[in-house]
């Protein structure tokens, strides 16, 4: 398992989920068999190219924007964020709040959070709590994907961390498999414990290397989480 795939292995990967041959998606997308394979062998492609595979793979707006970050020389691994300015902008939050790094290691925390070290490990140790953790381990998955495609070398750490979604999930081996990716801000209402939540996570910037993650009950109040 890669997390920082090339291209090519994630288009495969994509196009063997979508249950198409290299034949068959050759065709659709209008350029011979072998242009396909040297896409999927990692021979740069147009631009034009790259938008007819796109439309063929039906990649949703998430999945293009992967494509596009994967086509372009990737950035240098992050430098540490500065903790006194994460610090700043969690501690005071009424709601459990954490900054998390590429790897969902856990940066700073609000002090209504539980204390944990990594928000998918813990997710993991309560994953019988989710009513549905097939769908949070997926997306997980998803988002690690997304955040490791900026990098050549986003490091070991999402590659543990991965691996343990997927050793803990079989929809998030699945989604890994499929080559599924999800990059925007969400807020969604989930459910712990037999309680509703909603869980929000957003970008801090533009930088990816570190991403806020809050929980609050459906009235926006603190909810009751354990560690």
């Amino acid at each position: 398992m890669t997390v920082a795939q090339p291209v090519g292995v994630w288009l495969a990967a994509v196009r063997r989920g979508a249950g198409l041959t290299q034949t068959v998606a050759a065709r659709r997308a209008g350029i011979t068999s072998r242009a396909w394979q040297a896409i999927e062998a990692g021979r740069q492609a147009s631009p034009r190219t790259l938008a007819r595979v796109a439309e063929v793979l039906d990649l949703d707006a998430a999945a293009v924007r992967h494509l596009d970050r994967l086509s372009r020389p990737p950035y240098a691994a992050p430098a540490p964020p500065d903790p006194a300015q994460l610090s700043q902008m969690v501690t005071g939050l009424a709601v459990p709040a954490w900054v998390v790094d590429p790897a969902w290691n856990v940066l700073s925390a609000s002090s209504a959070a539980p204390t944990v070290h990594n928000l998918a490990s813990w997710a993991i140790q309560i994953s019988s709590l989710w009513d549905d953790w097939p769908t949070i381990a997926g997306q997980a998955v998803a988002r690690s994907r997304a955040v490791a495609s900026w990098y050549a070398a986003p490091g070991q750490a999402v590659l543990d961390i991965v691996a343990a979604l997927c050793a803990a999930s079989d929809a998030a081996a699945a989604a890994w498999s499929a080559g599924r990716v999800e990059d925007t801000p969400h807020h969604e209402v989930v459910r712990l414990a037999g309680s509703a939540i909603t869980m929000q996570w957003a970008w801090l910037g533009a930088d990816p290397s570190a991403r806020l993650v809050m929980i609050t009950d459906i009235d926006g109040r603190p909810p009751v989480l354990s560690s």
